[in-house]
């Protein structure tokens, strides 16, 4: 009996062992809260966005696309698509004093999140978090403003809600990437 209890013993000390010495990694956040290793689904490299003397690491699988003249990417299989905007003369952080929840409103949106970002080169952002509704059922906008004292940047990714939480921190990631 007592070479069994200590068999029992024994086995679980062993079976706990790995559980107890072995230093997982915990995963590493950024400051807006998003897992660090979404840098593995954007592109190795920047793509210029046309017309806008800015570049981009775009999330994985966005191909080019036209719009009205405007330069945007688009990601088919998700429904995903991203829009970029530079408006010389206008400081962001001034326009995006005049944004909140009644100024969405007024478009059929709705503010589900404002955040407080900071660029991988270390100029700040703000981004916000819509839901606007479509014939085709509800969707998600995030809308980023960046730059400086002479140009604002303003992206814009739109995806249908059902796959939002799938591409929201890559769409994130991607856009504080952005070099102007």
């Amino acid at each position: 009996m007592r070479t069994f209890r200590l068999i029992i013993l024994t086995v679980s000390l062993l079976w706990m062992l790995p559980d107890t010495y072995s230093q997982m990694p915990e995963a590493v956040y950024d400051s807006t809260g998003i897992p660090a290793d979404f840098v593995k689904d954007l592109n190795d490299t920047l793509t210029e966005i046309g017309g806008l003397q800015a570049r981009i690491r775009l999330p994985r699988y966005f191909e080019p696309f036209a719009l009205e003249g405007n330069a945007g990417f688009i990601h088919e299989g998700s429904g995903t698509s991203i829009l970029a905007f530079k408006y010389p003369g206008i400081v962001y952080t001034a326009y995006t004093a005049m944004l909140n929840a009644s100024t969405f409103s007024e478009q059929e949106s709705v503010l589900l999140e404002k955040l407080y970002l900071t660029q991988y080169d270390g100029k700040s952002a703000i981004a916000y978090v819509l839901r606007y509704q479509t014939e085709l059922g509800s969707g998600i906008r995030f809308m980023y403003f960046t730059g400086d004292l002479q140009n604002m940047y303003y992206l814009v990714a739109s995806t249908p809600e059902v796959v939002s939480t799938m591409v929201r921190n890559v769409i994130l990631m991607s856009f504080r990437t952005l070099e102007y």
